[in-house]
């Protein structure tokens, strides 16, 4: 029991939280609000990159000349998931986003992280026209976030191992 207590505690040591500031100015949260978040085509392009932007910068906006870029390129896939007997139409879709994001230095010009991820979120499809679409464009908005999110998690593990 003793033994057990005491190692907890040394390796209480090891641990160090993410978002730590070792020193003023140089946390994890300081150099993700130093990410530009590049154009992303399209509606839900949009959306990936306004949330990335929220989420780097916690709400101050996407910073001009920042010594990291972000370039994402998404691309978009529905598949139906089960299908009206009846009707044969379609009545739950699943959208799946994946995204293709690289941090760049700005300063040196150079690729310093290349990655993959995806987002999924389902649909019920109505016989509503407005309906359908409404769902359609909220389940792409809850992928976007999704993206963002995972993108935000990469890229705070990058700078937390780089400093």
């Amino acid at each position: 029991m003793l033994a057990a207590l005491g190692l907890s505690l040394a390796m209480g040591g090891c641990f160090t939280p993410l978002y730590a500031e070792r020193t003023p100015g140089t946390g994890v949260q300081h150099q993700l609000a130093n990410v530009e978040v590049r154009v992303i085509e399209g509606r839900v392009g949009l959306e990936v990159r306004n949330a990335l932007i929220f989420e780097l910068a916690g709400g101050a906006g996407n910073p001009a000349g920042a010594p990291y870029r972000v370039d994402v390129q998404l691309n978009e896939n529905t598949q139906s998931m089960t299908i009206d007997p009846v009707t044969g139409r379609a009545t739950v879709e699943i959208v799946t986003l994946t995204a293709t994001y690289e941090l760049r230095d700005t300063a040196a010009d150079k690729v310093v992280l290349r990655e993959l991820t995806s987002g999924q979120a389902s649909i019920e499809r109505g016989s509503q026209v407005f309906a359908r679409d409404r769902a359609k464009r909220d389940a792409e908005n809850r992928a976007a976030k999704l993206i963002a999110e995972r993108i935000l998690g990469r890229l705070a593990s990058y700078f937390a191992t780089q400093s």
